[in-house]
């Protein structure tokens, strides 16, 4: 059960970081490209 616990917030986190950079990376990559 534990384990489980662990391995769930572990994706739920890793989704999370992915899915914050993804969007920085999207926002710094269209600055980039207005100039």
């Amino acid at each position: 059960m534990f384990i489980d616990d662990v391995i769930t917030m572990g994706i739920g986190a890793l989704a999370s970081i992915s899915l914050f950079i993804a969007v920085v990376g999207f926002i710094v990559w269209k600055d980039m490209h207005k100039r």
